[in-house]
């Protein structure tokens, strides 16, 4: 059994992070046709690495926490969570990332992800979580739903490559007490 640790990214981690984040972007440009470099978060600084910065409820964004997951063989997934960056969220704070690679899903990671993300949020005094994931994705939607998220507002986002229709998951409870 190979064994997979969760644990919050920091400055020392930014070539890791940098790499896991480009081969992400590669996966959904070519799986969608669309270029995702909103992909990174927070404020970049491709030069010194992941920007990390603390940051408290209702602070109005700026500030994000990454947590990863690895193994032996590099960085498997991650989850980054801050403050949001629209009113959509309500006092809800953002699931800004959460991505495990091919070869790990269908395992627990991403729900593992998802819980750490989760507690950091309640941790900084926000009242639930929210992802903005695109409308057109079956599989984030079921994901979410299995994991307790509920769909809380749709809304259209546009880009570069015009409208993009997105929907707003929502976890109200507090994590370790889905039902």
């Amino acid at each position: 059994m190979v064994r997979v640790l969760i644990r919050r990214a920091g400055p020392h981690n930014a070539a890791q992070l940098a790499q896991f984040r480009a081969a992400m972007r590669e996966e959904g440009a070519a799986v969608s046709g669309r270029n995702f470099d909103r992909l990174a978060v927070g404020p970049p600084d491709m030069a010194g690495g992941e920007t990390i910065v603390p940051e408290r409820a209702g602070s109005g964004g700026g500030g994000h926490t990454v947590f990863f997951a690895e193994d032996d063989a590099g960085v498997l997934g991650l989850i980054a969570v801050g403050a949001p960056e629209g009113g959509v969220f309500g006092r809800r704070g953002a699931i800004r990332e959460l991505y495990v690679g091919p070869r790990d899903r269908g395992s627990d990671l991403a729900a593992a992800l998802l819980g750490r993300g989760r507690d950091a949020l309640a941790r900084l005094g926000w009242t639930g979580a929210a992802l903005v994931v695109d409308a057109a994705d079956s599989r984030a939607r079921a994901f979410c739903a299995r994991e307790g998220g509920r769909e809380a507002a749709t809304f259209a986002d546009w880009g570069r490559g015009g409208r993009i229709d997105r929907v707003l998951i929502a976890w109200d409870d507090p994590p370790g007490r889905l039902p």
